[in-house]
């Protein structure tokens, strides 16, 4: 689906945290507002001229907070990494005491750079306070993460390092630690200053906190993230550091028939062992339960995963683990994404937030600007969700897209009608080699809701659209709203 067919949906598979719609960047009209650039000292948000990022980007989104979250900017925005943060400050939010600190860069083969910047507040990093910019040609093209507008808070801490240490171990509760019991290969933890909340100041404060990474060496050798507060001396939060046991498990469908066999993550304590869908040592494959803006893992305690609440969940992550095995089957050249790492995830649905009910663009597409195949829960109104393996498949075609044809097929509409005719070819092609319950007769999404249509490979005009270039229904092809229609060119050339 075109980047235009965004967060129509709750229900979410992604393939990696970022990347930019590139090949539409740029192609809409520019107003060009020249936003000239100047010298900064990096980072810093202040002796610099103001701008209005309403005046200075194409598309902008904001959370609950009003702080934008992803940006795609114009081309007479010239901005640089160095200059974006100080030029937009009043729009982030950020103050005098804020800085944006390069902690990374890296360039792509296309040309374009992405840079990961570090949120500080008075010189202390701002836990999970990220953004990635993307450059090309020296300027920003477009960004994307989290800030914490507003800050204020203390940074000088009241409680020791020695005493949060102490506060930590005994939350939790070790007989022995791994820099006692192998004190050549690990010393004691030391802690770092930050500020820290459980949900990036949504709901929880930001305190200054002492962060620590505890190794545990018995009754089991754990490891754990410990946050104290640096006020109060109490123990904020722990995690558990823990992420690489991948446990086969078992899951039922919600389109019903056999078990399903995937790949769970254990992680927990051995005496209360809890299961989690996350693949990380194979496929590197996680689903998530996203609600709003806030991703959760789904869990389940005996890696069976049959309850009602859970089954949506099994089934996508069934359907990307397969889908991973197919394109690892066919060819080195096709990956998903920049390392071949993928992400799937789940939501909730939401019709009041407008999610999966956006009337442009209503069911499952993939945003190329989070990377995610959002997919829809279905429960209102009544139909099974869209977590079967040839949805799945299509939305996951456009990663491939994205990065083995190097940024996509292109804005236009006869370049993204081929890939939406790719991505049902390889729905169909997952369904007949991988199998997931429905017919493979060349007619795709029967399992799925009401929200999307059926297509046919084997006869597209069955569903109004065109079997040739300038055929029956190319009209209508022209002009759809998307290029769902016009694909139907390319998958009835691969029947």
């Amino acid at each position: 689906m075109s980047c235009e067919k965004k967060r129509a949906a709750v229900l979410s598979t992604a393939f990696a945290l970022l990347v930019i719609c590139e090949s539409e960047i740029g192609a809409a009209d520019d107003p060009k507002p020249g936003a000239a650039r100047q010298s900064v000292k990096e980072g810093s948000v202040a002796q610099a001229i103001p701008l209005d990022i309403r005046l200075a980007t194409r598309r902008v989104r904001s959370d609950s907070t009003g702080t934008p979250t992803s940006v795609e900017m114009w081309r007479g925005a010239e901005l640089t990494r160095q200059t974006f943060f100080p030029r937009l400050a009043g729009s982030f939010r950020l103050t005098s005491s804020d800085r944006m600190v390069e902690t990374r860069s890296r360039a792509r083969r296309n040309g374009a750079v992405y840079s990961r910047l570090q949120q500080t507040f008075s010189g202390i990093s701002v836990e999970g306070a990220v953004y990635t910019l993307i450059e090309k040609h020296g300027r920003v093209i477009a960004g994307v993460g989290r800030v914490a507008p507003g800050l204020k808070t203390t940074t000088t801490p009241a409680v020791t390092e020695a005493a949060a240490l102490a506060a930590a171990s005994n939350a939790i509760g070790a007989t022995r630690y791994r820099w006692e019991s192998e004190p050549q290969r690990f010393p004691a933890p030391r802690g770092t200053l930050v500020l820290y909340s459980g949900d990036l100041g949504r709901t929880k404060p930001f305190v200054l906190a002492w962060r620590f990474r505890i190794g545990v060496a018995s009754p089991a050798r754990t490891a754990w993230l410990v946050h104290v507060d640096a006020i109060s001396g109490a123990v904020i939060d722990r995690r558990s550091l823990i992420h690489h046991a991948d446990t086969q498990g078992l899951g039922a469908s919600v389109y019903g028939g056999g078990p399903l066999h995937i790949v769970a993550d254990s992680f927990g304590k051995p005496s209360d062992p809890s299961y989690r869908l996350r693949e990380a040592t194979g496929r590197r494959v996680s689903t998530f339960d996203l609600v709003g803006d806030a991703a959760a893992d789904f869990v389940d305690d005996d890696n069976n995963w049959k309850e009602p609440e859970v089954r949506r969940g099994a089934t996508a992550h069934w359907a990307a683990e397969r889908f991973w095995d197919l394109l690892a089957g066919l060819s080195d050249g096709l990956y998903l994404g920049p390392d071949g790492q993928g992400v799937a995830g789940l939501a909730s649905y939401q019709v009041e937030a407008g999610h999966c009910a956006n009337p442009d663009s209503p069911g499952p597409y993939f945003d190329e600007l989070d990377e995610a195949a959002y997919l829809c829960n279905g429960s209102d109104p009544a139909g099974p969700p869209d977590v079967d393996l040839e949805t799945v498949a299509h939305e996951f075609t456009h990663a491939v897209a994205l990065y083995s044809v190097d940024g996509g097929f292109g804005p236009d509409r006869e370049s993204q009608a081929l890939e939406e005719g790719f991505g049902d070819i390889m729905a169909t092609s997952a369904n007949a080699l991988t199998g997931d319950g429905a017919d493979s007769d060349w007619t795709l999404f029967e399992q799925s809701s009401a929200f999307k249509s059926q297509r046919s490979l084997a006869n597209p005009n069955l569903h109004r659209q065109p079997d040739t270039y300038g055929g029956d229904h190319w009209a209508d092809a022209l002009a759809a709203p998307n290029p769902h229609v016009a694909g139907g060119v390319p998958a009835h050339w691969f029947y």
